[in-house]
């Protein structure tokens, strides 16, 4: 099963895409909250946050490096594919297009249709042609 790393929570447009697509195509969602539990538990239920959520300080931190992310803005989102190689990791608010750029690598690297290094290759041009200006007609 491939898994989404969430740490801090994404913006509601962004979540529901994730919670929608992510559980659809067999990846599992887990939330990391760097804080306290007696803070984070009544704003998971306030936004309805559906997904698993590991909840600490330094535990935190220690699930990101784990992943082998070593410096961690927030908000972060790690990607990896079935086998639990990480594909992206994204430091900043994730946007649904981003992710859907993102997805998609991990999918045909799931399905054997790529490499982890040719997806993240792909990711980055995916990534950078959805910020380039767009020329005028």
């Amino acid at each position: 099963m491939s898994t989404a790393l969430l740490l801090a929570e994404p913006q509601p447009e962004t979540r529901g895409f994730l919670e929608r697509h992510l559980t659809n195509d067999g990846f599992q969602v887990v939330g990391v909250a760097v804080d306290y539990r007696d803070k984070v538990l009544p704003y998971a239920d306030k936004m309805k946050i559906t997904y698993p959520l590991l909840i600490g300080e330094q535990e935190a931190l220690d699930a990101a490096a784990a992943f082998g992310v070593e410096m961690v803005g927030l908000p972060f989102t790690v990607f990896s594919d079935a086998q639990g190689r990480i594909i992206a990791a994204h430091i900043g608010e994730l946007t649904a297009a981003e992710a859907d750029v993102i997805l998609h690598a991990v999918r045909r690297v799931n399905a054997g249709g790529t490499t982890p290094l040719q997806a993240r290759a792909d990711i980055e041009r995916g990534l950078a042609a959805l910020t380039a200006p767009r020329s005028q007609s």
